[in-house]
């Protein structure tokens, strides 16, 4: 990939703003739709693990942290945090593992494209 002559659409605000859901298979159990997650559902995941975690150590607030993360990630069936406090440890914790496999594996796709990039920038800033 060239930068300097590659030709690039300008990015929309509804470019950056889309986050089509995708339908995830969670063995033994069925399927959830899931997006990814906004700063936004960072930020509240967070505020959400101080509060029902107060007390605990820093290593449980962030577990929680994490499954919240992953809740808000499933776009369907709706599941709310009153949900998943009353909801069965070994369901959820298989649901939950499922959306996180699925996140690593986009975020995983992204780098590879992005270490491509900085392969091809690296090239050519030898060239120059």
């Amino acid at each position: 990939m060239n930068l300097s002559t590659k030709e690039t659409t300008k990015v929309s605000l509804l470019d950056i703003l889309e986050n089509t859901p995708e339908t995830i298979e969670v063995p033994d159990i069925g399927k959830v739709s899931v997006k990814c997650p906004t700063a936004k559902d960072k930020l509240e995941a967070k505020r959400e693990a101080l509060k029902i975690a107060a007390g605990l150590s820093e290593e449980d607030i962030l577990m929680e942290q994490t499954r919240i993360l992953a809740i808000k990630m499933i776009v369907d069936p709706v599941i709310s945090l009153d949900d998943y406090l009353k909801s069965n440890d070994n369901k959820v914790t298989a649901i939950l593992d499922s959306v996180h496999m699925w996140y690593n594996l986009k975020l995983k796709a992204l780098n590879a494209k992005r270490q491509e990039q900085i392969r091809s920038f690296l090239e050519q800033m030898k060239e120059t």
